[in-house]
């Protein structure tokens, strides 16, 4: 009688949709492709998405799904699915297309991708993909929204200075300007107020930032955006910091 052991669920990721494939795996190392299907890479295809796997899914066996890191076009599914406490794991890029190679596949497209990526998380030990905090997604968007409004801010008050040394002075586009950096200001200090709020909430974060936060020179709010920005120091840190141990080793990875 035919056993099965286990089940992954590939996402072949573009930037509009996520074209799946979902294989289980035997006894006797045989992988069978039991569904596919297309869905939207947004917030509603995702939950398409977690309603199809269940549909089609062997509820007695482990599941995890598996993808490529492609830019930014994978992060909002896998903070989806790691916040429905999925298993994920996440492919460096062009890994599975080698893999695909090996196995004798010529042609290409995203559903054969897809099928690929099921058949490699069920033949290969791939680890699990754990962010540091589940809201660290939470914290880049509030870090980069700081960083744009903090260069509009500067747009404006350069367009504030150069008319103040303009031949023609315009006291309705000066007074504009001046409200303008107002509401800036007020926004950013609200955005700071939500960084802080989201760092204290967090059993994991707190502490980590706080240790980074009491090397000289480095604000609490850098220290967010680095650490938002390389996943914890799962990436690697952007720059190398001035101190004895690196970043890695003071957060504790």
């Amino acid at each position: 009688m035919q056993t099965f052991l286990r089940q992954c669920v590939g996402l072949d990721i573009s930037k509009d949709t996520l074209q799946v494939g979902l294989s289980v795996i035997d006894q006797t190392g045989k992988v069978t492709l039991k569904a596919t299907t297309k869905v939207a890479n947004k917030p509603a295809g995702f939950l398409t998405l977690l309603s199809w796997v269940a549909r089609h899914r062997k509820q007695d066996l482990p599941l995890t799904y598996l993808m490529e890191s492609t830019g930014v076009y994978h992060e909002a599914v896998a903070w989806f699915l790691h916040q429905q406490d999925q298993p994920v794991s996440i492919l460096l890029p062009n890994k599975a297309k080698y893999y695909l190679k090996s196995l004798g596949y010529k042609s290409k497209n995203d559903k054969i991708d897809a099928q690929g990526l099921s058949r490699m998380g069920l033949e290969q030990r791939v680890p699990l993909w754990k962010p540091l905090s589940k809201n660290l997604y939470a914290l880049r968007l509030l870090t980069r929204q700081h960083q744009r409004l903090q260069e509009l801010r500067t747009q404006s008050t350069n367009q504030q200075h150069a008319l103040e040394h303009s031949a023609f002075d315009n006291g309705f586009i000066t007074k504009q300007l001046t409200n303008l950096v107002k509401v800036y200001d007020q926004q950013l200090t609200a955005l700071e107020q939500a960084i802080i709020q989201l760092i204290n909430d967090d059993a994991v974060l707190k502490p980590r930032i706080e240790q980074l936060v009491k090397i000289k020179g480095l604000a609490l709010l850098s220290v967010a955006v680095l650490v938002a920005e390389t996943n914890g120091f799962e990436r690697g840190a952007p720059w190398r910091l001035h101190q004895p141990a690196p970043p890695s080793e003071l957060c504790g990875l």
